[in-house]
C-alpha cells in the first residue's frame, strides 16, 4: 500500500468518534433530600432581645451581696461616728423594685433609729438615733445585720410565698457560713474558703433577682 493510502486510513481512524455509553441516559436523578428541622433552641442564634436579658442580669448578678455589703458598711459608720446620712441616702436613692421599705425596717432593726415621713416614692425625709429610753431604742447589732441581707428579711419574704428552691439555696447559704467559721465541720467535696464564697454569691445572687421580680409585679 502507498504511503498516501496509509496517510488516509490513519487520519480515518484518527476521525473515527468515541463510541457514547447511553446506558445512564435512562437512570433518574436522585430526589432531593429534605433538609433536617432546625433546633428551635440555638445558644448561638439566640435573638438579640434574649441576648440583651441575659446580659443585664451578667451584669448585674452581684448587685444583691454587693448592696448588702455598703448597707454593712454605712451600718457600722453610723455607730461609730453616729452619722446616719449614709443610711438614709442609700435608703432613698434605692429603686423601688429593690424593696425600699425592707431596707428600712432592716436598718431599724440592727440600729437605735427611727425615720421620718415617708413619701410615695418610699423616701425618707429624714432619718435620727434613738436613744436609750426612747422608742425605737435597741443596741447596734452589726453582727446579725451581717449574717442577714435586708432582702431576705422576714419582712421581705412575707409578702409571698417561697418557691422550694429558694429555701434549698437558703439552707445552703446557711450551711456555707457555718462551714466557713467552723473548720471542723467537713466539707461535702473539699471545697476551699474561696470557693464557698463564690457558691454564696450565687446563692444571694439567685435569690435577690427572685426577690426583685416578685416585687416588680406585687
Amino acid at each position: 500500500m502507498s504511503n498516501k493510502g496509509k496517510g488516509k486510513q490513519a487520519r480515518s481512524a484518527q476521525a473515527a468518534p468515541a463510541p457514547v455509553d447511553t446506558s445512564l441516559a435512562s437512570t433518574p436523578a436522585p430526589a432531593p433530600q429534605a433538609e433536617a428541622p432546625k433546633p428551635t433552641l440555638v445558644v448561638d442564634n439566640e435573638p438579640a432581645t434574649v441576648l440583651k436579658a441575659r446580659a443585664f442580669w451578667a451584669k448585674h448578678k452581684n448587685i444583691g451581696p454587693e448592696a448588702h455589703a455598703l448597707a454593712v458598711e454605712f451600718l457600722e459608720h453610723a455607730q461609730k461616728h453616729g452619722d446616719f446620712r449614709a443610711l438614709l441616702a442609700f435608703q432613698n436613692e434605692m429603686p423601688r423594685v429593690f424593696r425600699k421599705v425592707e431596707f428600712a425596717a432592716w436598718v431599724a432593726r440592727y440600729a437605735p433609729v427611727t425615720w421620718g415621713k415617708r413619701d410615695k416614692d418610699d423616701n425618707c425625709d429624714g432619718i435620727k438615733m434613738a436613744k436609750e429610753g426612747e422608742k425605737g431604742f435597741k443596741p447596734f447589732n452589726v453582727t446579725d445585720a451581717k449574717a442577714n441581707p435586708f432582702y431576705l428579711t422576714p419582712e421581705a419574704e412575707k409578702t409571698f410565698k417561697l418557691p422550694d428552691w429558694a429555701k434549698i439555696i437558703q439552707s445552703k447559704i446557711k450551711a456555707i457560713d457555718k462551714a466557713l467559721g467552723d473548720t471542723s465541720i467537713k466539707r461535702e467535696n473539699n471545697e476551699t474558703d474561696e470557693q464557698l464564697r463564690a457558691q454564696k454569691a450565687d446563692g444571694e445572687a439567685a435569690l435577690a433577682a427572685l426577690y426583685t421580680r416578685k416585687s416588680n409585679v406585687a
